[in-house]
């Protein structure tokens, strides 16, 4: 059950990746690629320390 619900929101997630890339340019892909990443490096520092 988990894999059909992962396949869903990964198929959901690639086509609204795709709608956003086409309307508003790579530059907003760019800036939610670094928000992302800034969260999970952010996280990882967090899970590290706080143990």
């Amino acid at each position: 059950m988990w894999t059909l619900g992962m396949s869903v929101c990964n198929i959901l997630g690639a086509r609204l990746g795709t709608e956003m890339a086409l309307r508003k340019g790579t530059g907003s892909i760019s800036t939610a690629l670094i928000a992302v990443l800034t969260m999970m490096a952010a996280d990882l520092g967090y899970n590290r320390f706080h143990q």
